[in-house]
Parts: C-alpha cells; structure tokens; sequence
C-alpha cells in the first residue's frame, strides 16, 4: 500500500492546482450522482486519475487507487476494509494508535513551514521553534542575511520575517536595518 497526503492546510498550492480546482468547481458535476454531463466528465475524470496513479505507482488495477477525504478516512479504511481478522498485521493495527506529530512538528514537513498554525498558541510556538533555528539568542542579522536564513524554513521568508516580528520573536532595531531574537514565542502559556 503507498499513502499519499497533501494536508488540505497546506500553505501553499501550485497554480496548476488552483487551475484544476477552479476549472472542475466551475464544469463538473458529482461523480455517480447522475447522468449528466456534468456527473459523467466528473466520473471520467475521476477515472483517469485513477488510471495515471495506477500505473505511476505500478498498481496493476486503477479500480484499486482509493481516494479519501482525510487521513483518519484512509486509515479506517485500511483497518476496516482491506485488513481482515487473523491477516499478518491486522492485530497490529487495530491495538496501535496513530502516531500523530507533536510541537511545533505539527505544523512542518521536512523541517520546513508547511502549515501556518490556526491558533495563538501554536502559531507563537512554532514561530519561536523557527526563530531558534535562524538564529542565536544574541546574533544580530542584516535583512539580507536573515531571509536567506528563513528561506531554508520556509517557502515565503518575507512573509515568515513579518509573522516573526509581528509576533514579537524577532526585534526589529530601530532604523530597521537589523534584527535579533526577541522574548515573545517562547512560552505561549
């Protein structure tokens, strides 16, 4: 079995993404819920995609590519649908919780920003876990220097730099040519 997410929170989509969002939300219609041809496009659509999948992951039936709404829905129906009782693994899975992420870990992937965090709290403990990485408590760094650093955390580092002021991580000195660490999203209590 190969699991693909792409969180739904995911800060960032491709405009070919947005195009094919926008293109489908705009000509086609629900997939098995009637004749039209609306219904029918979405049916083929879906079935193509299904296909593409297949033999992109060396699947020997497109009928076996499942798409769900959400991970928690991949999982049930693993546990419930393929994995059967007595099957190698199926005792395994049902005992075992998820192993979910925790901290700041949430809201990454691979290290980087993937996922702007909906809460205050969140959102001041991963911009401290982000500042802690760009820089030390007593560095001081020109914009320049301290963007390229907040590149490698993150796909819009202007945007970050500002979250991380805003938030009061980062001090801004005041002709605005230099930063530095500042006391806030440490302690998000």
């Amino acid at each position: 079995m190969i699991y693909l997410d792409n969180a739904a929170t995911t800060m960032h989509k491709p405009q070919e993404v947005i195009d094919a969002v926008t293109q489908a939300m705009c000509s086609l219609g629900n997939a098995g819920r009637g004749a039209t041809s609306g219904a029918l496009d979405a049916a083929r659509t879906i079935h193509a995609c299904r296909a593409k999948l297949a033999r992109l992951l060396g699947c020997p039936r497109a009928d076996h590519v499942c798409f769900t709404s959400n991970s928690t829905a991949a999982l049930n129906t693993v546990i419930n649908g393929v994995v059967h009782p007595g099957d190698p693994f199926s005792t395994l899975l049902q005992a075992r919780p998820v192993q979910r992420a925790t901290g700041p870990e949430r809201f990454l992937n691979d290290g980087r920003l993937d996922t702007l965090p909906r809460t205050q709290r969140d959102r001041l403990e991963v911009f401290g876990w982000l500042a802690e990485r760009a820089m030390h408590d007593t560095e001081l760094l020109d914009e320049k220097e301290l963007t390229r650093r907040l590149a490698a955390l993150a796909d819009d580092p202007v945007a970050l730099r500002r979250y991380l002021v805003d938030a009061g991580v980062l001090k801004r000195d005041a002709d605005g040519r230099n930063y530095r660490r500042g006391s806030s999203g440490t302690d998000p209590a």
